[in-house]
C-alpha cells in the first residue's frame, strides 16, 4: 500500500488555515463569532480560512482581528477577481 502525501499547494493552505485558527483562538474569536460579525453563515468562514472559497467580508474582518494585512492572511494565493 503506498501513502500519497499532499500536495504542496494543499500543504501551504493547511499551515495558512492552521495559523488562522490559531490566532482566532488565541484571541478567543471561534468561526461562529466571525460569521455573526460579518453577517454571513459559519461555513462561509469555515470555507475561506480552509481556502476553499473565498470572502473579500470575511478575510477583511481576520486580517482586522488577527492585526495583519489581508494580503499575508493567505501569503502566495491571488483571491479569484470579482464578476
Amino acid at each position: 500500500m503506498r501513502i500519497y502525501s499532499a500536495s504542496p499547494m494543499l500543504r501551504t493552505k493547511n499551515q495558512h488555515s492552521l495559523r488562522i485558527r490559531s490566532e482566532l483562538t488565541r484571541r478567543g474569536w471561534t468561526m461562529a463569532d466571525v460569521a455573526r460579525r460579518v453577517g454571513c453563515h459559519r461555513s462561509l468562514v469555515t470555507r475561506t480560512v480552509s481556502g476553499e472559497t473565498y470572502s473579500p467580508r470575511v478575510v477583511r474582518l481576520l486580517a482586522k482581528i488577527i492585526g495583519v494585512p489581508k494580503k499575508e492572511l493567505f501569503p502566495g494565493q491571488v483571491p479569484p477577481r470579482s464578476t
